[in-house]
Order: C-alpha cells, then structure tokens, then sequence
C-alpha cells in the first residue's frame, strides 16, 4: 500500500481518529494526510496524537468537507512523493474499517483507465432512519438524472487515480454536495466508477455525522437539478410563446410549431454546451435532437389536442400536463441517446 495515500477531513474528531489511523498503519498505509477542518481548541490534543500518525494540515476556520478534501488533494498533488499512485478518502469517525480501505486501494490498482472506486455500503439491518432514507431518496434522483445507478452516492470512502486529482480539485463545492459533484463529474468527463461493497458501520446511531439530512441534501439535490435547469428554461419559453398564439387566435398545431422551433433550438445550445457538456459531434449530435424534437412535437400534439377536444380542458392547461409527462421522456432520451459519451465505459 505504500503507492496509496490516505486523506482523512476531519471536523472535532475525537479518540476515535486515533484509532482509525493506527488501524491504517497496521493495514501497511505509510502516507495519511489528515486534515484539520477549523476544530475546536479542545480537539487539539487529539489531532496533536494524530501527527504521530499522520501529517496534519489545518485550516483556521471550518470551512466544509470539500474544501477540505481539495486541500488534502492539493497537497497531494504539489508533493506526491515517490510512486503514488492515488488517493483513498476515509473518514474520520471509524465508519470505514481498514479492511473495507484495503479493498478499495486493492480496486484502484486493478481498475482500468483512470477509474473512480467508491465503498458502498448494502444498508441491510441497523441503519439509522435519516441515513437509509436519505441515500435511498439520492440513489434514485442520481440514477435519473445522471444515468449511473450506485448503491451508495453519498459514502466518503473512495480511491482516486491520482491523475484526475487535479481536475477534482477545479470542481465547485465546499461541503457535503462536493461528493456529489465529484460523481456527477465522472459523468460528464467518461471517468469510469467501479463500486466496492464495503461493510455498513453506524456509530451510535451516527450522532457524530456532520452531514444535515436537510440542508446538505438540498445542496446535493442543487448539484443534481442543474442537468434539467437549462431544460426548465426552454420549457418557459416555449410555454409563454405558445401561450401568446393561442391568445391571439392561432391554432393549437400554429402555437405549438412556433413555440417549439425557438424553444428547441435555444435548448440544444443549452444542453450541448452547459448541461451534458458535449463539445464535439456538433452535426450528429442536432440531427439526433431534431428527430427527437419532431417525435415529441407529434406527441404535444396529440396530447393537447385530445385533452382539449375530449376533455374540455383549456389548451395552456392542456399544453402544461402534456409537455410535464414529455419533458421526463426528453431528459432521459437527451442523457442517453442523444448527447451519450459513446466511449464510455461504466463499472457497476
């Protein structure tokens, strides 16, 4: 394990820290950076055991797990020392045993490419309720919004090449919704995951997490919803265009054609660029929008039309529950078929 460094955030660890790098030390882990998070004076004598262990960087301030991380990453990666190969993160309250460690340095070393490798845990029995519903809630958006299905988007422990530390470190996020960012990354830059079961230890209940099932989720559910937000965006326009034609006396199939023509072609740039971050194929990748585009025309159509003739329902109403149920099948036809990484190659 000597070509593997460890990185442990910390945030007021307490004895607990100890234990877990001395278990690190006996697994053969000769290179731990722990970093000190802006913790209280009376975590001092802790984190001062600890360099006997480890080498201890300090921020003067809490400044949030993923600041954290990136300034373990940078230091890693300005003093990588002779022959490192990658990083493991672990954290600080003793949740990852040094086995389960082990099993993911082991992974990164035979892992293809630069492959991202993360412990998930099976959250079989004894799981603290906010926990088990918070990852089974983000398990679920990430898989839709993102495409990859991981039994566990929000564990701390994983092993990464040291060749993509530095474009992590460029990545936004200061907190919890940094771990997010980073999976969504491996997404948009073709990094393969490769998923490691680990054992799921919770610690009295997991008093001692820093992480807030509200408001650190809500970030995570930011970081996740910015792949739909340019889709919102053209869905308003095409909404208020359409809107205005009917008001004005043209045709339901008039409204839609206008509406959808600008609306679809402000969305692509949107999508290309911003959204599913694809920078080449610029000809294959509109022809495929475009038949997109035209099957889901048909189908507004049909929907409206029928809502409003058979219904009765007001063609805006009718336009708004239509384009709801088509917008779900257009994402997931966008981050699949039409602005897919064709090179890519995904580890479950």
């Amino acid at each position: 394990m000597h070509d593997v460094a460890i990185l442990i955030p910390a945030y007021n660890p307490d004895q607990t820290l100890i234990e877990v790098l001395e278990g690190l030390r006996a697994c053969g882990f000769t290179r731990i950076v722990v970093v000190d998070d802006g913790s209280l004076p009376e975590c001092l004598p802790v984190l001062q055991a600890a360099a006997a262990h480890a080498e201890v960087l300090v921020h003067a301030v809490n400044c949030g797990k993923g600041r954290a991380l990136k300034t373990g990453f940078n230091h890693l990666a300005t003093q990588p020392g002779v022959g490192l190969r990658g990083v493991v993160t672990v954290d600080a309250d003793g949740q990852h045993r040094p086995a389960d460690v082990v099993k993911v340095a082991a992974a990164l070393h035979e892992a293809p490419g630069k492959s991202l490798v993360i412990g998930q845990r099976q959250f079989a029995t004894d799981v603290p309720l906010r926990s088990l519903v918070g990852n089974m809630a983000t398990r679920y958006v990430f898989y839709f919004l993102v495409g990859r299905l991981l039994n566990d988007t929000q564990s701390g422990l994983r092993g990464l090449p040291l060749a993509i530390v530095p474009e992590l470190i460029r990545l936004s996020g200061e907190g919890y919704d940094y771990e997010m960012n980073m999976l969504v990354h491996t997404k948009v830059a073709s990094i393969p995951l490769v998923a490691v079961d680990i054992e799921t230890v919770y610690i009295a209940k997991n008093k001692s997490s820093h992480f807030n099932p509200f408001f650190d989720s809500l970030k995570i559910y930011f970081v996740l919803l910015r792949f739909v937000s340019s889709s919102v965006l053209s869905s308003l326009i095409d909404l208020v265009i359409y809107s205005i034609f009917i008001l004005n006396g043209a045709s339901i199939a008039t409204s839609l054609l206008v509406a959808r023509v600008v609306s679809s072609f402000i969305t692509f740039l949107l999508n290309k660029q911003y959204v599913f971050l694809k920078k080449s194929e610029f000809v294959a990748c509109i022809a495929k929008f475009y038949l997109l585009v035209l099957f889901l025309f048909g189908m507004s159509y049909m929907m409206v039309t029928a809502l409003n003739d058979y219904f009765g329902l007001n063609p805006i109403l009718a336009k708004v529950l239509s384009e709801t149920v088509l917008f779900v099948i257009s994402f997931v036809v966008q981050r699949s078929l039409v602005f897919a990484k064709e090179d890519e190659d995904e580890h479950k």
